[in-house]
């Protein structure tokens, strides 16, 4: 049997993004979010020691949705994301959004481990259209988003 005097010292995980900023269109449906690896001094993976949330940094507080769950909005570019899943879903206005993620240890852990946070940037953009003509033709274009619909119509001569 093995007797320690004194008190451990906590260790800060090492917690690495897979991504630190990513693109996204206005109302994009599908988001990938980054991974997340959570590892001690030894490089082991520990992630399931630690609970992880995830609040927008433009926003006020959480709101719930239909099921109950807490989501966080971004006040700039409308996009939410839930706060113990993640999931973003981009929103519908042009700008940067931080998500900030919380890393705290679970309660047997927490002697052992300090919180980390950290942060990735969705800079969500306004889709471009990009069309060569010719004299002569007229083109239509229809830019669609969840939330407006724009025709246009050019006419060159």
């Amino acid at each position: 049997m093995f007797f320690f005097q004194g008190s451990w010292a906590q260790q800060t995980p090492i917690v690495t993004l897979g991504f630190s900023e990513q693109n996204a269109r206005l109302s994009q449906l599908k988001f990938d979010e980054p991974t997340i690896t959570i590892q001690d001094a030894t490089n082991a993976i520990i992630s399931s020691r630690f609970r992880i949330t995830y609040k927008m940094k433009a926003s006020a507080n959480y709101t719930l949705d239909l099921d109950g769950r807490a989501i966080s909005t971004d006040t700039i570019t409308d996009t939410s994301i839930m706060q113990l899943y993640g999931r973003p879903q981009i929103g519908d206005k042009a700008g940067d959004a931080t998500v900030e993620i919380s890393i705290k240890p679970l309660d047997v852990y927490a002697s052992l481990y300090t919180s980390v946070d950290t942060s990735y940037v969705i800079h969500v953009q306004v889709p471009t259209l990009d069309v060569e003509v010719t004299p002569s033709e007229t083109i239509k274009s229809h830019c669609r988003t969840s939330s407006f619909r724009t025709d246009i119509q050019v006419e060159l001569s």
